[in-house]
């Protein structure tokens, strides 16, 4: 019984770690906006919340959610097709 114990703790234990790995990779840390990036959102920046893009630019990035959602607002509109669609 004590061995079914430590391995399910185990197994617990390592969800839990690779839950806050993906949360954290995904919702805190910033990526940066390097040149490249930069360039994508200063584009399509002045169709945003002014104070949404005071804040990215204050942080120096977004999270890989909002940089996700960033660019299927001005990059993948609705109604367009996939790029790899035959």
């Amino acid at each position: 019984m004590g061995y079914l114990l430590d391995v399910v703790l185990i197994l617990l234990l390592l969800i839990a770690v690779a839950v806050l790995v993906w949360g954290w990779d995904n919702y805190v840390r910033i990526v940066p906006l390097t040149s490249d990036k930069f360039g994508l959102f200063k584009n399509a920046s002045k169709y945003e919340n002014p104070d949404w893009v005071k804040k990215i630019n204050e942080r120096g990035g977004m999270t890989r959610t909002e940089w996700a959602s960033f660019i299927d607002r001005h990059y993948n509109p609705p109604g367009r097709p996939p790029e790899n669609s035959n």
